[in-house]
């Protein structure tokens, strides 16, 4: 993501320039459903991110520090598997401590 302040100004994988981590984590209201159907009608893109690139154009989405919170994105099973070490590592280290 790209953020300007609070306001996400850019949301996508493709995004060059970033500044945040898109978590995937959304408080949708009806705003956001209408985004998305627009994005579809418009775009054929009838994603979240889709939706939330529409809000954020008009400046009505936001973002979120969540600070050291854990997160990993999984969209696939390369990421999940990346996910699982992850998950067993961070482990490994709590029980050493």
């Amino acid at each position: 993501m790209r953020l300007r302040g609070k306001h996400i100004r850019g949301i996508g994988k493709s995004l060059p320039v970033y500044n945040a981590y898109d978590c995937g984590i959304f408080v949708a209201g009806p705003a956001l459903f209408e985004a998305i159907e627009k994005g579809g009608r418009n775009n054929d893109d009838y994603s979240i991110s889709g939706g939330m690139s529409i809000l954020s154009a008009d400046k009505k989405a936001i973002g979120v520090n969540i600070e050291d919170a854990f997160w990993i994105d999984v969209d696939d099973p390369k990421m999940h598997e990346m996910a699982t070490r992850w998950l067993n590592d961070r482990d490994t280290v709590s029980n050493i401590r």
